[in-house]
């Protein structure tokens, strides 16, 4: 169990920062999240989509730190290395990625690897950033098992 205070200062030093299912600061290069499990029923599927992003995203993946008490509700904390890209990737290009992984686009920014029974979602602009090379930076998709 990791203490809450000294993530709790530093998220709300740094603004405040975070989306629906998570809250994060940087620092020294690594991003460090608070998971909610808002988008997960339970840990087992959140454990899932952690072990899935790092198979599918190596690059981008993330270190389990511990668990954390906040406000009586149990949270994850991951931390994920700070990598830049020069723009948010296109549809286009998300779908031409997620190809040779044999994940087809179902709708909006959700995709689908049916022989694996996973589905990919959240992989939109802010998700998914082009590098100065052209390479293509997963952060942040929603991963289930079918």
């Amino acid at each position: 169990m990791l203490p809450a205070e000294p993530f709790t200062d530093a998220w709300q030093a740094q603004g405040g920062e975070g989306g629906a299912e998570h809250q994060v600061y940087v620092q020294l290069g690594v991003y460090y999240k608070r998971n909610n499990l808002n988008y997960y029923g339970t840990w087992l599927s959140y454990l899932h989509n952690l072990l899935l992003h790092n198979w599918l995203f190596p690059e981008t993946g993330y270190t389990f730190l511990g668990l954390m008490d906040v406000d009586g509700f149990l949270h994850s904390v991951v931390s994920q290395k700070a990598l830049r890209g020069i723009r948010g990737a296109t549809p286009e290009e998300v779908a031409a990625y997620m190809l040779p992984f044999d994940f087809v686009p179902l709708q909006n920014s959700d995709y689908i690897n049916a022989n694996f029974g996973i589905i990919v979602s959240d992989l939109h602009h802010r998700n998914v950033l082009v590098r100065d090379d052209g390479e293509l930076l997963v952060f942040d998709p929603v991963i289930y098992l079918q």
